[in-house]
């Protein structure tokens, strides 16, 4: 099945189901016709979705502003999610939070307890996100800290980590989190903007390990790119990053066989911490 047919809604838990080889957001907006899911705002391309959004695995499921649907700007109401099992194409596209009664983003506050949108992935297999923004999203809550790819061990349906994805070109700012693994491997981080984020920047964690992390621009978040527990295999190159308040890079905790080099590191409390982790190389970094 493709587009509009296997387009479903699930009141109980206020989730539209897309569950298609293939689907688009312009599917879902010509299936999903009444304003309390999904409302096309007086601005061209904007749209605020009032539901979960639910991609099933192996659906692919496409965003994007450039094959006719006109999907600029997707306001998310409330604590709803974008919640991808299959695999996601997101370009050219700006994603945050919103509430209705204030006009504006959800702002979060130091300990994450505000409930706001959040993107999910959760054995997700394939996805790209190229040239798009994401702001303002995600709390402190399992699955829901913000780009969470949510992983081994960790699921509530039992499935394995997220793997094969492309984050290019794009923009993360004011979230909670703005990259989160648990045991995500062969992921690309490449020539992206990371900043003011709340708690972390770019942190694959948990056994994660094949991710590059390079050409990447990270600044003023608490810490810039760091993975914890068990990660390796994890290149850290290119990159420049300043005004992070705690750390620029961060080897923490069982980190092994990786890499940082040719990354500019200014204006952070300590430029590079290697901690309770070995066998990994760091050279031709410039810290300032």
């Amino acid at each position: 099945e493709e587009g509009s047919q296997c387009i479903d809604y699930e009141a109980t838990e206020n989730t539209i189901m897309i569950d298609c080889d293939y689907a688009s957001f312009g599917d879902v907006i010509r299936t999903v016709d009444y304003q309390s899911l999904l409302e096309k705002l007086e601005e061209d391309g904007e749209y605020l979705l009032k539901a979960n959004l639910r991609v099933a695995d192996g659906v692919t499921f496409e965003m994007t502003s450039s094959n006719g649907d006109n999907l600029q700007y997707l306001k998310i109401a409330g604590a709803n999610g974008i919640i991808v099992y299959g695999k996601i194409l997101i370009d050219g596209v700006k994603i945050t939070s919103w509430d209705a009664s204030t006009d504006d983003v959800i702002q979060q506050d130091r300990i994450g307890s505000v409930s706001r949108g959040y993107i999910q992935f959760d054995a997700s297999e394939g996805t790209q996100i190229i040239n798009s923004e994401f702001a303002y999203l995600g709390y402190d809550e399992l699955g829901r800290r913000g780009f969470d790819l949510f992983g081994e061990g960790a699921s509530r349906f039992g499935y394995g980590p997220s793997h094969d994805m492309e984050i290019r070109d794009s923009k993360f700012h004011h979230m909670w989190r703005a990259f989160y693994s648990t045991g995500a491997y062969n992921i690309t981080i490449d020539g992206n903007e990371y900043h003011h984020n709340l708690n972390y920047a770019v942190d694959p964690h948990s056994k994660s390990h094949d991710i590059n992390i390079t050409n990447n621009w990270v600044h003023h978040n608490p810490i810039g790119i760091i993975c914890s527990v068990n990660c390796n295999n994890i290149p850290i190159e290119g990159n420049r990053v300043e005004d992070n308040m705690d750390a620029g890079i961060f080897f923490s905790r069982n980190m092994s066989d990786s890499v940082a080099r040719n990354n500019q590191i200014y204006n952070a409390t300590s430029g590079i911490i290697v901690s309770e982790s070995s066998n990994n190389q760091i050279y031709d970094n410039t810290i300032e």
